[in-house]
């Protein structure tokens, strides 16, 4: 029986029980005697999904942290493959090839824009990117002062907190 079967089975039983104060002492305690048993077992069942949970955030925290280390290791073997590239660029003169069986080496020309004084450069060769963003801090902080806000609602939840 799933979790949530059970949790609607004893809301219904506890239902029962209250409404039929004339049932018989032999029914009521079969029926409470069961209705023990089913807490027991919804108990049990959330354990276990506790216990999922915890292995599932567990494997969560692992792979970030894999993540973090397998991004370290690709930067880094970047940056070794810069160095030797730009160490290639040095050894070699400009416009030299070199070519074997197993590698190929050429130049290429290319033009790339420096800025060395944003200041004076003229207005056509700018473009503006506007973000706009709803600063909900605010908004919340003007609820909690007495105002509202046109278009907003404040909405209260109760959070899970699994330990």
């Amino acid at each position: 029986m799933k979790l949530y079967e059970l949790t609607s089975d004893i809301a219904r039983l506890e239902e029962l029980l209250e409404s039929n104060p004339e049932a018989s002492e032999v029914v009521k305690s079969e029926a409470l005697e069961f209705l023990q048993e089913m807490q027991v077992s919804r108990a049990e069942k959330i354990e276990n999904c506790v216990a999922l949970l915890k292995n599932w955030e567990a494997l969560e925290t692992a792979i970030k942290a894999e993540e973090t280390a397998l991004k370290a290791r690709r930067e880094s073997l970047e940056k070794r493959a810069q160095w030797l590239k730009n160490y290639l660029g040095y050894c070699l003169q400009p416009g030299e090839k070199f070519e074997s069986a197993k590698c190929k080496i050429s130049w290429r020309k290319s033009e790339t824009v420096e800025i060395q004084e944003e200041a004076k450069i003229p207005p056509q060769f700018w473009r503006e990117k506007v973000t706009r963003e709803v600063d909900k801090k605010a908004i919340k902080e003007t609820f909690q002062a007495g105002g509202e806000v046109e278009g907003v609602t404040i909405i209260k939840k109760n959070n899970l907190i699994i330990k």
